[in-house]
């Protein structure tokens, strides 16, 4: 009985932890993808979202910025997605048409920010997107399926670190 007790109050006490871990991992990808199709699916919906959230901020910030930071946005993620798609090919993997339903969510979610939370809303977005960006990019580069993918992969790795650390510039700002 003192068992049950001990475990039951345990399970309690823990309970706001756990729930808070799960959160956590909502929110940043954890599992390693290896497998060509499941990360061209994921970085091509990245890209795309990188893409039509920067297409939003220079629609919506007044910010110098931030808008200078979505320029760059749309320049390198359409250069990067030209590139996934070329490395797709090479290695016989089609990616997916669209952005997932998490990103799709996302850019409807940026759209109906208000003016006044609009830069704050963008930038927060893309360091999430980015931090998730450099685990699946990191992760692919080094146990993905050898091949032209996995080559991208690398070799996009620190353009998403450099953009990391330039939404921290901003969001400190």
């Amino acid at each position: 009985m003192k068992l049950v007790t001990l475990a039951l109050g345990l399970g309690l006490a823990l309970a706001p932890v756990a729930q808070s871990a799960v959160a956590q991992l909502r929110e940043t990808p954890l599992v390693i993808v290896d497998d060509p199709q499941v990360f061209s699916d994921m970085a091509l919906s990245s890209a795309m979202y990188g893409i039509i959230s920067s297409e939003i901020a220079l629609e919506r910030s007044q910010d110098a910025e931030v808008r200078a930071f979505a320029e760059t946005m749309v320049a390198e993620k359409t250069e990067a997605t030209a590139q996934l798609i070329e490395a797709a090919k090479a290695d016989a993997v089609t990616p997916a048409a669209g952005m997932s339903p998490r990103h799709l969510a996302d850019v409807d979610t940026l759209k109906k920010s208000s003016a006044e939370d609009f830069d704050d809303s963008y930038l927060s977005a893309q360091g999430r997107a980015h931090d998730e960006a450099v685990t699946l990019f990191q992760g692919f580069a080094a146990e993905g399926q050898p091949g032209a993918l996995r080559d991208f992969a690398a070799e996009a790795v620190e353009g998403l670190a450099q953009h990391q650390a330039d939404l921290r510039g901003l969001s400190a700002n």
